[in-house]
């Protein structure tokens, strides 16, 4: 691929040619400046919801043992909106390892997290450059691109909320990966394949979306003009060997899958729709479940396979004239659809996941700039300020939105007002600030939308019953049993109800009910165990935190009841003698 053009020697004096000297200082200087600009605010930023408790109260973030016990060998249980409800198993031990070395760092300060969060999403920009820099693309091309894709509006979920940082780790190892097989087509030593194959693990590691790394990369050697037979398989097999490693640790740590909620039929739809998110994001919002396309053939999902079909086809057809242009195209492709509902990546529809897309996005922007004639480059580059300006602005009202959960949830209402989490969000932040009225409105209007969605159905069930209305949540809870009869959750919910109700015996038959449906989650062991405590059957309870800690190692709560189970019965021991 020719390279990009660059000023003649002769142009570079003076602080630009101190920069063409110094590139990848320039860049980092600039760079940080950037983010700073336009994401300064989320220093003053605090956790979201569960954050507080799965973060900053994690007591096994505080001890290597217990990070290795309960995030590399075991699949952590993520939390779907504040309430809690644990729903989608997840194997992302490098994001865990990277909020460890937070707390050693920052303790629960939750201003430090997200400078680490800063952090990353520059590191991630900065490979991006120095990526397209081992392309032979010019360095201000490159420069342009990497910023570009840093002040994205939709990217600002990424760079916000610590519980996305995987995405920010996921991209820096697809971007070194890329960068390591394309110097092994130059050099032909063995170490540039063997750090390539490290960072194709730390990616998976990091996220589910690192399995792009392996088709980005093969992109990336066309481009490059290295894609050898010889090399296109060894990196195959090597990115292949390290999806295997990734799937079978996953495996062994007893992950789950899950269904992701969008239908391959719905991929041209969501297709469109993430590139709107891309390309002008007026709305904002960090729940788009909502958003999700019918699952079925529906006219729309057909004209939107067509329009992705032709896009496709143009691009290929450009690719002998404009090869950068047809790349960037492509990587757009490859990394968006299988968030499209091609590969369960993730779950449903999130701004998050257009993140190493939209990489693409920035680069095919400057790209079709440097290709113009003389005559329309001047316009377009104003176009392109235009927008580059009104994103910063966006991206800063946004980066305000996140210091305050309830200014977030609030905007994000705005682009997705069929929300009902959104509602259960305000509503269980009403509660905490004990403002009853405000949070049985909010209540309300969750249970007005008529969720249809379990998840939704079990938190807006908790948010009544911690409002005091027991009738309200006992009719969430039986509407979610006849949605999901085998549903481990939905017992669980149900036998807590009881028990606040002083229906001992019903509580313990509702516990058992969840354990024999799924005898891996932890949940009901817990609860089980706690009504035995309180009930005064103390070796009855052991047995239940036993199993609970069986199936979440690293359970602070369990283990600090266990000793006081142990105290007392020695105690109730030595009385007797």
């Amino acid at each position: 691929m020719p390279s990009t053009p660059v000023p003649p020697q002769s142009a570079r004096s003076g602080f630009p040619g101190w920069a063409f000297a110094h590139e990848n200082v320039a860049f980092l200087a600039a760079a940080l400046l950037w983010v700073l600009a336009l994401y300064y605010p989320l220093l003053r930023a605090p956790f979201l919801g569960g954050e507080t408790a799965r973060i900053a109260g994690n007591a096994a973030l505080a001890s290597w043992h217990e990070l290795w016990i309960h995030h590399f060998t075991a699949p952590e249980q993520l939390a779907q909106g504040l309430l809690g409800t644990p729903v989608i198993p997840t194997y992302e031990p490098l994001f865990w390892l990277s909020l460890a070395f937070d707390r050693l760092l920052w303790g629960a300060n939750a201003a430090g997290y997200h400078a680490t969060n800063l952090v990353l999403f520059l590191l991630a920009g900065f490979a991006g450059f120095r990526l397209l820099r081992n392309l032979q693309i010019s360095a201000p091309l490159a420069g342009a691109a990497a910023l570009i894709w840093l002040g994205l509006p939709v990217n600002s979920e990424v760079a916000a909320w610590v519980s996305a940082r995987g995405y920010s780790l996921a991209a820096l190892f697809v971007f070194l990966a890329a960068i390591f097989a394309v110097k092994a087509s130059r050099s032909h030593r063995p170490l540039w394949l063997a750090v390539y194959l490290l960072a194709s693990l730390a990616a998976l590691f990091s996220h589910p979306a690192g399995l792009l790394t392996l088709p980005l990369t093969l992109l990336i050697l066309w481009l490059a003009g290295r894609a050898t037979p010889a090399l296109l398989g060894l990196c195959a097999t090597l990115g292949v060997a390290a999806d295997a490693m990734w799937f079978s640790a996953r495996h062994l740590a007893g992950t789950v899958e899950t269904a992701h909620g969008v239908t391959a039929w719905g991929a041209g739809v969501s297709f469109f729709e993430y590139l709107q998110w891309i390309v002008l994001p007026m709305r904002l919002s960090m729940e788009r479940e909502t958003s999700m396309p019918h699952p079925g053939v529906t006219v729309a999902a057909i004209v939107g396979w067509v329009g992705i079909l032709l896009l496709v086809a143009a691009a290929f057809g450009q690719r002998r004239l404009k090869p950068l242009a047809s790349g960037a195209f492509a990587w757009i492709c490859l990394a968006l659809l299988p968030f499209c509902g091609l590969l369960a990546l993730d779950r449903g529809m999130a701004e998050r996941f257009v993140y190493v897309a939209s990489a693409g996005f920035a680069l095919l922007i400057v790209t079709l700039a440097a290709y113009a004639s003389p005559s329309r480059r001047r316009p377009i580059l104003a176009l392109i300020a235009l927008w580059v300006c009104w994103s910063v602005w966006r991206v800063h009202v946004r980066a305000t939105d996140w210091t305050d959960p309830a200014r977030l949830y609030t905007a994000s209402l705005e682009a997705t007002p069929g929300s009902a989490v959104l509602y259960l969000n305000l509503g269980d932040l009403a509660r905490e600030g004990e403002d009853a009225p405000s949070a049985k409105v909010y209540s309300g209007k969750a249970a007005a939308l008529n969720p249809v969605k379990l998840d939704t159905m079990l938190d807006l069930g908790q948010l009544l019953d911690r409002l005091g209305d027991d009738k309200g949540a006992e009719k969430q809870y039986m509407k979610a049993l006849k949605l999901a009869p085998d549903d481990s959750r939905v017992f669980t919910h149900l036998g807590l109800l009881a028990y606040e109700e002083g229906h001992v015996s019903e509580a313990e038959g509702m516990f058992g009910a969840a354990i024999r449906h799924n005898k891996l989650d932890p949940e009901p062991y817990y609860r089980m165990a706690q009504l035995y405590q309180e009930g005064g059957s103390p070796d009855a309870a052991l047995v239940m935190y036993e199993k609970e800690l069986k199936l979440k190692p690293g359970d602070q709560s369990a283990k600090d009841n266990i000793k006081m189970l142990k105290a007392s019965m020695a105690a109730a021991a030595a009385e007797q003698q």
